[in-house]
């Protein structure tokens, strides 16, 4: 079984987490990602193979680019912070995985897309999304 880790993240008086600490956190699983992708280049296929699932509302498990090879499934942080680790391998030190509120701002943002933003060259990518069509496309 994995070690796992808690955090706990604070939540402002509308209820709504902040896409600022979200994206701070997001950059600390980036980082143990771009180890373990160093340690291992190939992990990274076998992560990227994992099925696109979301979890139960009020629910968040960020995993690893190892755990997500294992259990063989991942979320948008999940599968944001793996791109967003290649990428950085890949030569693009400004590529990172960023929480972006999903719908109307005056909304709590309790569900949230994640992308990656490569700030060198202006690109953004949604990582789940490609996994769905990957899946949709039997891939």
């Amino acid at each position: 079984m994995d070690k796992v880790i808690v955090v706990r993240l604070p939540v402002g008086r509308d209820g709504q987490l902040s896409p600022r600490l979200v994206t701070a956190l997001l950059r600390g699983l980036t980082a143990v990602n771009v180890e373990l992708l160093r340690d291992d280049p190939s992990l990274f296929l076998r992560a990227a193979r994992a099925h696109y699932r979301r979890e139960p509302f009020g629910t968040e498990d960020w995993q690893t680019a190892y755990s997500m090879a294992v259990t063989g499934d991942g979320d948008c942080e999940d599968f944001g912070s793996l791109w967003a680790a290649a990428m950085q391998l890949a030569g693009d030190p400004y590529a990172e995985a960023v929480a972006t509120p999903m719908g109307q701002e005056s909304r709590p943002p309790y569900r949230r897309i994640l992308h990656i933003t490569s700030r060198g060259n202006g690109l953004e990518i949604d990582p789940s999304m490609i996994a769905v069509l990957r899946e949709r496309m039997g891939l």
